[in-house]
């Protein structure tokens, strides 16, 4: 604790952690900002848009959801890196040596959600990906980082979590998932932002299936002997993270 004070409370260190983080949500904003122009909809689509959204709103009510916003997020199984069909590889990206696991999400929308079979049709969405990444020294505390927009690349997300730092002066292990249609989870082109996005129902989706593979993931750390574990999200990422806070507490 006195070593994460000094590092907290050094004034040089503050600055430049406050440069840095500057830095990223002005990036970010940038990628949200020009996201929404890509994701610009002819007529048609803002017809079908429009439809699926009442449908939803109806369902929503019908179902009690809009009342009661926890009852609509289903208890995910545990994440097994053993089951078949998922994988446990060693990486090395950005000077940093993590171990990744990739195993079927799981998540569907529930039955009659508008939307439904368009997400179920995201077939590289359908894999999860959790990058781990252990402190030199042993410990029972972790840090999940959520991160933001146009994100989930190894390289990206372990730079502006500045990991290296989190692992070896901080002294925490740190789990970085990959959140929905995000780094090699995306269905289209590596330019193209697919979560948020304005196909409502697609952005809703999306936030619930962050909030099923982020439940799985406290799952997993706890499995593996966590002591702690704290989350910290970027933009988006902090979203999730609000809705997994709000979650745990039910």
């Amino acid at each position: 604790m006195v070593d994460l004070f000094r590092l907290l409370t050094c004034p040089a260190r503050r600055a430049v952690s406050v440069a840095r983080m500057t830095a990223h949500t002005v990036a970010d904003a940038t990628v949200v900002a020009v996201g929404v122009r890509l994701h610009s909809f002819r007529d048609l689509e803002v017809l079908r848009v429009r439809r699926e959204v009442r449908a939803a709103v109806q369902l929503f009510e019908d179902r009690g959801w809009i009342e009661a916003p926890h009852s609509y997020h289903v208890a995910p199984p545990p994440l097994d890196p053993d089951a078949p069909g998922s994988s446990i590889s060693r990486v090395r990206s950005s000077g940093v040596e993590f171990q990744r696991i990739e195993v079927d999400s799981g998540y569907e929308p529930h039955p009659r959600e508008p939307g439904r079979a368009r997400w179920l049709g995201y077939e590289r969405n359908r894999r999860f990906h959790l990058r781990l990444v252990t402190a030199p020294e042993p410990t029972d505390d972790w840090m999940i980082c959520i991160h933001g927009t146009g994100m989930g690349f190894d390289a990206l997300d372990l730079r502006a979590f500045d990991v290296r730092r989190l692992t070896r002066d901080l002294g925490h292990n740190v789990a970085l998932p990959v959140l929905p249609l995000s780094g090699p989870r995306k269905s289209t082109g590596l330019h193209n932002l697919q979560f948020p996005t304005n196909d409502q129902l697609d952005s809703i989706h999306g936030l619930a299936q962050a909030v099923w593979e982020l439940r799985r993931t406290v799952d997993h750390l706890r499995a593996r002997g966590a002591a702690t574990i704290t989350v910290h999200g970027i933009s988006l990422g902090g979203r999730s993270e609000e809705h997994t806070s709000e979650l745990q507490s039910h």
